[in-house]
């Protein structure tokens, strides 16, 4: 339970780095962080989330931080080929770049050979990457970061808990976030996990802080998302797991890995 513990004891600049490590994962490597975050400290979870950027944030700059954007990005006119590839502002971004770079992705963009899908967002994650990184140094426009609240960020919330008793967390809001029982700091008992809209996202066991037995878990519009056991803090054993639609499908675990 401490995979935020290390950004709040860093403040604002570990939330900041958080939110700028969700934005560089694969989609696959986000959505384990997520799961595991979003039941540690959601109001945290929800605020980096709430701050994340993609790649088409790049197309709010014009002239020369663009021109700044590219040439600090690796791999060149490689790079932003895979980046533009197929999308419908790459002429946009070319024209704030200067002839040279352009005649040049023009020449190379004859020979380019459809490129794969993780090449393509690998190139997107490292513009942004570069964007972040030259937003901090203010050599760019900065990002407007819609910042939580202090004890949030600090995690103060939960380093100022009674030792042992009711717990419970909101969201700056107000709505409440998550409640259960403390017993020397640990989670114990059953705890629930709420939705920013006051929806009900889990509920689960929790044995000495890890996740035990059976859980569910819910879409923000109160439908079933999954449900099945957890043993050490990892998914065990059938799970149902539905879409949007309420289609189900079961997925064998072992030790928190589908079995394929």
């Amino acid at each position: 339970m401490n995979t935020l513990n290390k950004h709040k004891k860093k403040g604002l600049d570990g939330f900041k780095k958080f939110v700028c490590s969700l934005e560089g994962m694969s989609e696959a490597t986000r959505l384990k962080v997520v799961q595991v975050a979003i039941l540690e400290d959601p109001t945290y979870l929800m605020a980096a989330l709430s701050n994340m950027v993609s790649f088409d944030y790049i197309f709010r700059y014009e002239g020369s931080d663009i021109q700044k954007l590219f040439e600090a990005v690796p791999g060149g006119v490689q790079t932003l080929l895979f980046a533009l590839y197929a999308h419908d502002n790459a002429e946009e971004f070319l024209s704030n770049l200067d002839d040279t770079t352009r005649l040049s992705y023009k020449d190379e963009k004859e020979y380019l050979k459809e490129p794969e899908a993780a090449q393509i967002n690998t190139a997107r994650n490292t513009f942004v990457k570069v964007m972040r990184a030259l937003q901090q140094d203010f050599q760019i426009a900065d990002f407007e970061w819609s910042l939580p609240s202090v004890s949030v960020i600090n995690g103060e919330n939960f380093s100022s808990a009674e030792s042992t008793g009711f717990f419970h967390l909101n969201y700056d809001s107000g709505t409440k976030a998550l409640e259960g029982e403390l017993e020397k700091k640990l989670r114990i008992g059953e705890w629930k996990h709420f939705y920013p809209n006051g929806a009900l996202m889990a509920v689960g066991f929790y044995v000495s802080s890890e996740k035990a037995g059976n859980w569910i878990f819910y879409y923000a519009d109160g439908s079933v998302k999954s449900k099945g056991e957890y043993r050490e803090n990892l998914r065990e054993g059938q799970w149902e797991e539905y879409d949007r639609d309420g289609l189900m499908i079961h997925v064998i675990y072992k030790r928190g890995k589908p079995d394929v």
